[in-house]
């Protein structure tokens, strides 16, 4: 692993130097063909480090609040999930994967918000929201959490259709590790594979399979590592935007820390 991670590493380096280049050069159809050679290094790289140690038990809460039990399971979700979602996303990912019930989470945001304000920094982490590629406001409905990437905070034009692939995949991969089923398994499964050519071809048994869909929708993210790459650059560029405003704006979105600023609607 250590090795396979070195060449990875050395790979991305000189990818992200050559993206640079070709950019200044006004390269951009190189620099996008560049930059899907990026991602798929990426996408290696997150595999090796985040999927094999991702613990598959349920979200510890015993003990802590509902608030404090609320904020780890949406943690441990986005943590496998490595892109923004929704709430009711997040749920039928926490009971289809761990079998646990995620609870009410309309509130977490304005919570998060508050508590930053009172003490910021005091957590090791913050759900906040996604914010918008083009004027940086926050998304509605999408949950991301503090300590990822800027980058990976944003939502650009096709980030909608890529997230939906990489939920499947990553969910997928997941559920193909557990020794025992879940029981909300194949309807989970079902639910995010329905768009995805040749993830559901059940053949002789009733029940869709993990690699199967796994499998589908990285290939069909493979298909569309052009408009990944162009994605990834136009995020790139709103997140050095991003990291010029407040703290409290680079977490929350535009404005947040004088007002709370209506968001911007989350349309795919």
């Amino acid at each position: 692993m250590p090795n396979s991670l070195d060449v990875l590493e050395a790979e991305m380096a000189d990818l992200r130097t050559r993206v640079r280049a070709a950019l200044a050069d006004e390269q951009t159809n190189h620099a996008f063909a560049l930059r899907a050679e990026l991602v798929r290094a990426e996408r290696a790289w997150h595999a090796l480090v985040q999927v094999e140690d991702l613990p598959l038990t349920p979200p510890a809460s015993a003990g802590r609040g509902a608030g404090a039990a609320l904020r780890d399971r949406v943690h441990q979700v986005l943590t496998l999930l490595t892109v923004p979602a929704a709430p009711r996303l997040i749920d039928q990912v926490c009971q289809g994967v761990w079998g646990v019930e995620l609870g009410a989470a309309t509130s977490l945001i304005r919570d998060e918000k508050r508590s930053w304000q009172a003490a910021p920094d005091a957590r090791a982490f913050y759900v906040t929201p996604t914010l918008h590629h083009g004027n940086l406001r926050p998304v509605r409905g999408l949950l991301t959490l503090s300590t990822w990437p800027l980058e990976q905070r944003i939502t650009g034009p096709v980030s909608p259709l890529l997230h939906r692939l990489i939920v499947a995949a990553r969910v997928a991969e997941a559920l193909g590790r557990l020794d025992v089923a879940p029981t909300g398994q194949a309807e989970l499964l079902t639910r995010l594979a329905t768009d995805i050519p040749g993830a559901l071809h059940l053949g002789h048994t009733s029940q869709p399979d993990p690699r199967q869909v796994q499998d589908a929708a990285e290939l069909t993210l493979r298909n569309h590592e052009v408009q990944e790459a162009a994605d990834s650059l136009i995020r790139r560029e709103a997140a050095l935007r991003v990291s010029k405003l407040t703290a409290a704006e680079r977490l929350f979105g535009e404005g947040a820390a004088m007002r709370d600023t209506a968001p911007v609607q989350n349309t795919p």
